[in-house]
């Protein structure tokens, strides 16, 4: 059992590299500044995410899926979404702080889903694109294999927390 708080991102999960399914589970995170659960560059067919409970966080559980020639599915099971819980009384709690490039330190709601007031999203259907977050998807591996093994193509796509 894995438990992650008080954070940007509670779990950021890069992309199995070869095969037909990846999975995910026993996660709890709540209290997430931006994602609770961020499925990075998803790439094979079947990905499978169950007995995670996520409550608190701006984003609940976001797909990042990539585009390719094979058909993605994603399958949630036994996994609870929360979006206030008693543990969001405070002031702080109260209205949404995300990152963006000109934002580093969160001191306003920087997410897509500002304009139309959404404090909590639990869960964000699919992104279906060609950018790609990690380097192994988006760049020559050669070149990856000479930096961190999660090091991202910088470019505008990409969250701050994510240019080290």
């Amino acid at each position: 059992n894995n438990e992650a708080f008080a954070t940007i991102i509670g779990v950021f999960l890069l992309p199995q590299k070869s095969g037909h399914c990846q999975t995910a589970n026993l996660y709890t995170v709540w209290k997430a500044a931006h994602i609770g659960v961020y499925l990075a560059d998803v790439i094979v067919p079947t990905t499978q995410i169950s007995y995670i409970t996520v409550a608190d966080s701006h984003l609940g559980i976001v797909p990042y899926m990539t585009i390719g020639k094979a058909y993605r599915r994603l399958f949630v099971y036994d996994t609870t979404i929360i979006g206030s819980s008693p543990a969001s009384s405070c002031s702080a709690s109260l209205f949404c702080r995300t990152q963006s490039t000109s934002d580093p330190y969160m001191e306003n709601c920087n997410s897509i889903f500002a304009p139309v007031d959404f404090r909590r999203v639990g869960f964000v259907a699919p992104f279906n694109t060609p950018n790609k977050k990690t380097c192994e998807t988006s760049m020559d591996p050669r070149l990856c294999r000479q930096l961190s093994p999660a090091y991202p193509n910088l470019d505008d796509c990409h969250f701050p927390f994510e240019k080290h």
